[in-house]
């Protein structure tokens, strides 16, 4: 039997880079994926690619900011597929700058889509599993959040955050059969990754070399290493861990910053 034969698995950010990838393979271990995303062409064209590949899926557009559009991400997972075993909160936003030139707006919506969006993904499925006797919370921080890096201050404290509620989730609903892990990537081989880092178009920047000097490994990750370990988390495998951030990094934090 697959390891997630006959779950439903929701994860948000799924329209590329890790969630792309994490659904992809959860549907290859048997679970049925809800991809949730604010790109609604993202979300057929992953949906798709699932189901040519044998795979049980459907989509649904959401901003993770707004609380009505979580909640209708939830209902259209039970309407559709009866349960929530598995959610995945996973999307987030971003704008690089130096703490002094962020936009207060850019600040707010890092905020807004990378922790209050985990909370409302959170807070919304929690009711779900607690009616049907458990499940499993996976919130994608950030080796950031433990080790800061340089012009991404929003970033890091969001996804410090999102550390902080994954413990309380944790701490919370334990008992009642809920873990709630975080899991913290170093730099990953993702779309939006490659375009802020200027490899879309074969430039060898400053920054990415930088982002190699930072990784022990010496190179970035790939969005698959990123899943197998979301996926090991939520598995029964890992059915004695909560409430731990566990950091995916290539050596990321013990690798003294090349500032």
């Amino acid at each position: 039997m697959k390891r997630f034969e006959n779950r439903v698995v929701v994860i948000t950010g799924a329209a590329s880079g890790i969630g792309a990838e994490s659904a992809r393979q959860f549907c290859a271990e048997g679970g049925t994926v809800v991809v949730a995303d604010i790109n609604a062409r993202g979300i057929d064209e992953t949906v798709d690619a699932l189901r040519a590949a044998g795979g049980q899926a459907s989509g649904v557009a959401v901003d993770v900011s707004a609380p009505e559009q979580v909640q209708a991400m939830i209902r259209h997972t039970l309407d559709v597929h009866g349960r929530v075993d598995v959610l995945c909160n996973n999307a987030f936003a971003q704008e690089a700058a130096p703490l002094a030139d962020i936009s207060v707006e850019g600040w707010q919506r890092t905020l807004d889509v990378t922790l209050k969006g985990t909370f409302l993904g959170t807070k919304y499925a929690l009711p779900a599993m607690l009616a049907q006797g458990g499940g499993v919370i996976i919130n994608t921080s950030s080796a950031a959040a433990i080790q800061v890096d340089l012009y991404i201050s929003a970033y890091c404290a969001a996804k410090a955050g999102v550390i902080a509620l994954t413990q309380s989730t944790a701490l919370e609903y334990g008992r009642q059969g809920i873990r709630c892990l975080a899991i913290c990537p170093g730099a990953v081989r993702t779309p939006a990754l490659t375009a802020a880092f200027g490899l879309d178009s074969g430039s060898d920047t400053a920054t990415y070399k930088r982002a190699l000097n930072t990784h022990v490994l010496g190179r970035l990750g790939e969005p698959a290493e990123i899943a197998r370990a979301m996926l090991f988390l939520a598995s029964d495998e890992a059915s004695f861990m909560t409430g731990t951030a566990v950091a995916v990094d290539g050596g990321y934090l013990v690798q003294k910053p090349g500032f």
